[in-house]
Order: C-alpha cells, then sequence, then structure tokens
C-alpha cells in the first residue's frame, strides 16, 4: 500500500504543478506529446510492428518537437541496425520538413542580432584576426544556448528542486516535477539501466527529447515530454530497492510520501 501511494504523489506533482500553473487548453497543450508516448509504449508491450507510430505525430500536435523523431529512429538505426527504420526516418525528416518553419522559429538556430553584436565586441579583444574568429564567431552564440540548455535539462534541480536556490527568473515557471526523495529512485534506476523494462524505447526517446529541447530557444512547459521516460526510471529505481532491500525502500517511500503531500498541497 505504501509503495501504490507514494508511486500515485510522484506520479501526479508533475502534471498538477503543470495544471495549476497554466490555463486548462495550454495545459492540454503541452500534455499530448506524452499522451502519445504512452500509446506507443502500450503498443510495444502489445508487440504491435508499429508501435512507433504515434511518435510521428508528436510535430503534429507540437511543431517545436520536430526533430525529436528524426532523432528517435535514427537511434534506432544505429544501433538497432535494423534497416526498416531507414525509411520510418526518411518520412520523420519529411514531417520535420513540412513543420520547418514553426519549428525552427523556436529555435535557437535564428538569428539573434544582440548575440551578433556582442560577439563583434568582444573580438576586438583579441590580439589576432584568427583567434577573434576562432573564439568569437558566428556559430558561439548558438553553441552557448545549446550548453546552457542541455545542462538546465539534464540538471537534478529541475526535476527534484525547481532549480531552487537559483531559479531560472526568465521564461521558466520552475514547477516542482518530483519530490526531492524520489532522486534516490532515480540514481537507483540509472545504475540499474541494463535491467529496465522497454529499455531501448525509454533511452532513446530520453535522448531524443532533450537534443529536441536543447534546440529550443525556450524548453519550459515543452519539457513535459520528459516526464513519462523519467517517471518510469523512477519506478524502476523503486522496484529495484523493493527487491535488494525492502525494509529501507518502505522507509524511503515513506519519505517520499511525507515530503510529498505538503508540497502537492501548496499546489
Amino acid at each position: 500500500m505504501t509503495k501504490k501511494i507514494a508511486i500515485i504523489l510522484i506520479a501526479i506533482l508533475w502534471p498538477l504543478s503543470l495544471f495549476s500553473s497554466n490555463t486548462f487548453p495550454n495545459f492540454i497543450h503541452y500534455i499530448i506529446p506524452s499522451l502519445l508516448i504512452v500509446i506507443s509504449l502500450f503498443l510495444y508491450d502489445k508487440k504491435f510492428k508499429y508501435y512507433f507510430l504515434p511518435i510521428l505525430a508528436i510535430p503534429v500536435v507540437e511543431p517545436k518537437l520536430a526533430i525529436l523523431p528524426v532523432i528517435y529512429f535514427l537511434i534506432n538505426l544505429i544501433v538497432k541496425r535494423d534497416k526498416s527504420f531507414f525509411k520510418y526516418l526518411a518520412i520523420s525528416i519529411i514531417i520535420l520538413g513540412i513543420f520547418w518553419k514553426p519549428f525552427f522559429g523556436q529555435t535557437i538556430l535564428k538569428f539573434d542580432y544582440e548575440a551578433s553584436q556582442l560577439a563583434i565586441q568582444k573580438s576586438h579583444l583579441y590580439n589576432s584576426i584568427p583567434l577573434a574568429r576562432t573564439f568569437q564567431n558566428k556559430l558561439r552564440a548558438p553553441l552557448n544556448k545549446f550548453s546552457n540548455n542541455f545542462f538546465s535539462i539534464i540538471d537534478p534541480n529541475n526535476y527534484f528542486f525547481g532549480f531552487a536556490p537559483h531559479q531560472i527568473k526568465l521564461d521558466n515557471q520552475n514547477l516542482n516535477k518530483f519530490p526531492f526523495i524520489a532522486i534516490i529512485f532515480i540514481i537507483i534506476g540509472l545504475i540499474n539501466l541494463e535491467t529496465l523494462k522497454r529499455k531501448d524505447i525509454i533511452l532513446s526517446l530520453l535522448v531524443a527529447s532533450i537534443f529536441n529541447l536543447s534546440l529550443l530557444g525556450i524548453f519550459d512547459r515543452q519539457d513535459f515530454v520528459l516526464f513519462i521516460p523519467i517517471f518510469l526510471l523512477i519506478i524502476h529505481g523503486v522496484n529495484i530497492m523493493e527487491k535488494k532491500n525492502k525494509k529501507l525502500s518502505i522507509v524511503i517511500l515513506l519519505m517520499t510520501i511525507i515530503f510529498a503531500i505538503p508540497e502537492i498541497l501548496r499546489i
């Protein structure tokens, strides 16, 4: 019973935070990509040959995630060496082309006049033109933005502490996503990745989502696409701990309940 209650509380915190901080239509819009991932996982469990079709539909409902299917199928093509994925990679590239304009307009790739001017100003600090062109070039601004996004997205503070104590002040709601005690379970889940059920599809979606989000000018709220993969990693950690040390797992699950309830009530 303790395990079920803890898992329910872990599952509802991020969706509840997202719901409380946005309008209902926006909330529905943000959760649809995750619902498509759930459908894909369900079809995968049912051994449906084309379980990945819902992933192709993600750009249709959210153009900001248009490159996610491309990366997903590319990973599967490289890792599984299954040539059948090539045609789906081609389809995902066509879909990306269809939604390229709305996707590109929301990314770090679009021209940033202020960043360009700043690079020109800093180039005068170097002793030679080659050095200035090496360290202050057109690629520097988007690469810096990608790097900042990437490390923010993989930062545990983003998911277990709302970026505390140094919350992102602009363009981020700093939502409470998971009870902070649950970080123990995700660490255990990551350590025991080899036994993760649906490992291939979960990790492929995780990597593809992180890459896509890192390309966005603002990844806040769109990062809910990571909810299902991260939640499943946490559940995997719960199950592993329960098998290895049931008494300790009950203690940590009780702590999860104790700390999660006030967070949920505050929301």
